[in-house]
């Protein structure tokens, strides 16, 4: 039990960095949804629909000028979309 919350927060901890926001934040938008859309098109299921949630977030950011909030990003998950 023990290893596993050290390994989570070693993930955490290390697997997430801090997501900047840049002052072209619409154009990284669009641009990220066109991404979003050929993921969308080679998926199914969850997976496909987490995709689908994204661009519908990003248009709703972007028709209402709602610049994105920094956070943190798991580095991870990023990884793992490059790869599929």
């Amino acid at each position: 039990m023990l290893a596993l919350i050290l390994t989570a927060g070693l993930i955490i901890k290390f697997g997430t960095h801090e997501k900047v926001i840049s002052d072209n934040w619409k154009q990284e938008l669009i641009a990220q949804n066109k991404q979003n859309q050929k993921m969308v098109a080679q998926m199914s299921g969850d997976v496909k629909n987490y995709y689908q949630e994204r661009i519908a977030k990003n248009e709703y950011r972007i028709d209402h000028n709602l610049k994105p909030t920094t956070g943190k990003t798991f580095g991870v998950l990023q990884m793992m979309q490059q790869i599929i």
